[in-house]
Formats: C-alpha cells, sequence, structure tokens
C-alpha cells in the first residue's frame, strides 16, 4: 500500500528485466551501422558493440547511437524485434516484454505505485520496446464510490509507464550521481523511490551508495547465475564472511562475489507504510519470485 503523504516510486530497467534479450540486436548495429554513421564512427560503434559484455557497461552516447541504428531499421523493415529462442515462451506472443512483468506492473499499478523506467534507451526505441498489450484493459484513477469513468482506462504497457528516466537526460545510471538526480525530481514532486529492479550489478551498487538509504533495489537475474551461492535466498544471511567460513566463496565466479559482497550492505528496511522488514538488496530470477519472496516476509512478520 503506498503512502497517502508521498507517491511512491518503483524504477524498472527494461533489458533483460522487463524485456527479454533481443535476437540479433548487436550483429543489427555491425550491419547496418556503417549505413547511417561516418566511417570512423560506425566503426567506433562496431567494436564497442563486441566490448559490451566485457566492459559491462556501454557508454552512454555508443548507446543511444545503437538505438537510432536500431530504431530506424525496425520502421524501415530491416530488423524485427524478437526473442531469443530461449525466451520465446516467457514473452507476450508478438512482443519482447516479459509476461511475469506486465502482470506485476499492473498489480503494482493498482495498488497506487508510481512506476518509471531506468534506461539507456532512448524515447523512440523504447516506445518499441514496451509495446505490448495488457492482458485486459486496466482502470487507474478510479476509486472506492467511484465510477469507472473517473478513471484512465490502459490497454497497453507504455501506458502504465508514468515516466521514462533516461540515460542521456539523467545520466549514467551506473553511477550514484545520476541516481540522486532523479531522486531529486521525485522529492520535487513529493514522491520518493521505493525500489529499483535491474539486471546489472553496477546499477545494484549506485543505488546503495546514493544518499537516499530508503531505496531498495533488486538484482534481477532471470538467468539464475547467482542462484547456486550458498545461503542467496536468505540476504539477510548471504555475507562474504559466512561464505568463507564454509568454503565456498573462493569456488564463485567474479561475479558472483560482488553479488555477495552487495549483501553486506543489507539492513533492515522500515518502509514508510506499516513497518514491515525489508532487506536493502536482494536477488531474484524474476517478478513472480520477488512477490513470493515479499509474501513470505510479511508471514514471517505477522507469526
Amino acid at each position: 500500500m503506498t503512502n497517502k503523504l508521498v507517491d511512491e516510486w518503483e524504477l524498472h530497467d527494461i533489458g533483460r528485466t522487463l524485456c527479454s534479450p533481443i535476437e540479433g540486436l548487436y550483429e543489427c548495429v555491425e550491419q547496418f551501422a556503417h549505413k547511417f554513421y561516418s566511417t570512423q564512427r560506425a566503426d567506433e560503434l562496431v567494436q564497442s558493440s563486441r566490448l559490451r559484455e566485457e566492459r559491462g557497461t556501454t557508454p552512454q552516447q555508443d548507446f543511444s547511437d545503437f538505438c537510432n541504428i536500431w530504431v530506424k531499421t525496425i520502421e524501415g523493415g530491416d530488423f524485427q524485434l524478437k526473442p531469443k529462442a530461449s525466451q520465446a515462451e516467457l514473452v507476450i506472443p508478438g512482443t519482447v516484454v516479459y509476461k511475469d512483468a506486465v502482470e506485476y506492473l499492473v498489480q503494482a499499478k493498482k495498488h497506487g505505485m508510481k512506476i518509471g523506467v531506468l534506461t539507456s534507451g532512448t524515447l523512440a526505441f523504447n516506445v518499441h520496446m514496451l509495446k505490448a498489450a495488457l492482458p485486459e484493459p486496466v482502470v487507474i484513477g478510479g476509486g472506492e464510490g467511484r465510477s469507472d469513468s473517473d478513471g484512465k482506462t490502459i490497454d497497453n504497457l507504455a501506458d502504465l509507464v508514468d515516466r521514462q528516466f533516461r540515460g542521456e537526460e539523467w545520466g549514467d545510471k551506473d553511477q550514484p550521481e545520476s541516481l540522486n538526480r532523479i531522486y531529486d525530481e521525485l522529492a520535487k514532486q513529493s514522491g520518493t523511490a521505493y525500489i529499483v529492479f535491474d539486471d546489472k550489478i553496477t546499477v545494484c551498487e549506485a543505488v546503495l551508495s546514493a544518499y537516499d538509504r530508503k531505496t531498495r533495489v533488486v538484482l534481477m537475474d532471470r538467468e539464475g547465475k547467482c542462484q547456486k551461492i550458498p545461503n542467496i535466498n536468505n540476504p539477510f544471511r548471504c555475507h562474504e564472511d559466512e561464505l568463507k567460513a564454509l568454503g565456498t566463496f573462493d569456488e564463485l565466479s567474479d561475479k558472483q562475489k560482488k553479488v555477495v559482497r552487495l549483501h553486506s550492505r543489507n539492513g533492515k528496511l522500515h518502509p514508510y507504510d506499516g513497518g514491515l522488514e525489508f532487506p536493502r538488496f536482494e536477488v531474484d530470477t524474476d517478478y513472480s519470485a520477488f512477490l513470493r519472496r515479499q509474501i513470505s516476509y510479511e508471514d514471517h512478520m505477522n507469526e
């Protein structure tokens, strides 16, 4: 339940959080960069696309140019957004949007949450990414004792989003300073960032380093790469010292060690609404798993 004195915002990443990995996305950059950019710039973009996994974060200007290529090739009929084969059953048919993401956002919206998209993508590209019909129309803004005509009927995912916070405007989202600017903007409108969902460890680190110490963060681990870490499903106990004592820490990859170290920032968070205790950082495979975890927390608190 959102607090009546402030608007509580949930901020969601698009790629690999709301939307699936896309078939041939970066191959498209390599194929068409020279069609839309000078030779020098096109060569830089091709190299940047090849370094994306090794580097972890693509520079914002490069990603904006990637988006420009994707939009032009989509609208020109040279490229089509479709999920990778392994994700096809998890998305809404004809889109790249995860089914569980839509179900979650609909419920969050019905419970009064403000929905923000925290993204490196451009507005034009995000329109294509978020284009998905809802399972059924949702009326927003009505209420007890009011008719449906008092609210707004929404039938597309993009219309559930109250605002996009794009990197080209606010800065790289893996920098605490960028998040602080967003938090300041929300505060001007009597809002607060309640929780951030992202698939990148660097973004989770930035959220935990920003000056709003109440904001929770969920690392969306849809591929389950972190699930084999002992105690990962108990975020209050998954600490480096404990895993070293168990003799399991050195078995983890560098990425997994970073995830464990993020748990050292954990504490018991008291939201505005009722004092339920939640961790600041946790790892979930999807939105359904996140909801199951919240229910288990609440059941524990009510014991």
